[in-house]
């Protein structure tokens, strides 16, 4: 047995103690990303990714096991294009496309090749993105520990979260419509399906009542918090006039004006400004709608993590809906005059 033994250890003595690099791994590996960071300043990566070099690594650690485990695995033909690359090509797509057109002459590929790509890559990664920087947050944060940091809603301390949709009725131009949850220190906590623009706010919220109603139960230690209706065994959630009717069935706040409800609209400020296909016209496969929402919104937590909220974030979504009354008005107008001038043959 000792003989065995030793053979065994001579046997593993010939091969160095330095483990080898993993498939795509070191940074030193991603020729694209190097790339961009050495052909101009640093400034560079911020304007296609949005995120500083800093910031890309921190992203680009946190997701880096998770994608050596599942990206390019098993059989088949491998990507040539490096994983930290293909996060740099997905930030850019996120930024600054509502097609694959621009990253496509950014990186210099073929548009249905880099589409083909980016999807893939973002098809593997959507998962983690949703389960780490999504649900996390919300179990990170329960009331008890808004409580304990002070960041309950100031004049409505009974709402575990605020809810609201991105468009609003005649906002709805893409056809596009996704409710989300926030807490009251800027995180988004929960993000639907994407719905048609004509679908009401009680009829989303009616359709996920299940997800709500596990995130605005009291877990245990939280029956002692200070409550405007005490003995309930729900928190309340706060909503705006959209959500008419949710009370008769369900504990909600349902203010006129709120100041509370800013953190929704400093949000969403943040959401649209840097993620184009969020904010402009979606012209991707509505297969992928979701998944690409769902990641401009688990990485607008990202940002929220590292830059808070700002003020100025309302007026960026005042001008957003703006700009989209005024294209719902043109198109309107576009209308009327096409029928009165009308010909018939």
């Amino acid at each position: 047995m000792e003989n065995l033994d030793q053979q065994r250890y001579a046997k593993r003595a010939r091969y160095s103690t330095v483990l080898a690099d993993e498939p795509n791994d070191l940074d030193s590996n991603s020729l694209i990303y190097n790339s961009f960071l050495a052909s101009e300043k640093s400034e560079v990566i911020v304007t296609i990714t949005h995120f500083s070099p800093s910031e890309f690594n921190l992203i680009w650690r946190e997701v880096r096991q998770y994608v050596f485990r599942h990206w390019n695995a098993g059989c088949g033909q491998k990507s040539m294009v490096s994983a930290r690359g293909l996060l740099m090509m997905l930030f850019t797509s996120l930024k600054h496309s509502g097609t694959c057109d621009v990253g496509a002459a950014v990186f210099k590929q073929k548009p249905r090749t880099f589409e083909k790509r980016v999807m893939s890559f973002l098809t593997v990664l959507h998962p983690y993105l949703m389960r780490t920087f999504i649900a996390a947050v919300e179990q990170k944060w329960p009331m008890k520990a808004h409580a304990e940091s002070g960041h309950r809603f100031k004049n409505f301390t009974a709402a575990r979260y605020a809810t609201d949709v991105t468009f609003h009725g005649k906002h709805s131009l893409d056809e596009h419509k996704v409710e989300v949850s926030m807490v009251p220190n800027g995180f988004a906590i929960d993000c639907t399906k994407f719905y048609k623009g004509s679908v009401s706010e009680k009829t989303i919220f009616d359709e996920n009542i299940d997800p709500h109603l596990a995130k605005l139960a009291k877990r245990t230690g939280e029956r002692t918090l200070k409550d405007s209706e005490p003995g309930m065994e729900q928190w309340a959630v706060l909503a705006d006039k959209g959500y008419q009717g949710i009370r008769l069935n369900h504990r909600a706040v349902l203010p006129l004006r709120s100041r509370d409800r800013v953190i929704i609209e400093n949000y969403f400020g943040q959401l649209k400004t840097p993620w184009a296909t969020f904010s402009d016209t979606y012209r991707w496969s509505r297969m992928s709608c979701d998944i690409v929402l769902k990641a401009c919104l688990a990485l607008t937590n990202v940002d929220v993590r590292i830059h808070a909220l700002r003020a100025e974030d309302v007026d960026v979504n005042a001008q957003y809906i703006g700009r989209r009354n005024r294209r719902k008005d043109l198109q309107d107008e576009e209308r009327r005059w096409e029928r009165r001038h009308r010909t018939w043959l």
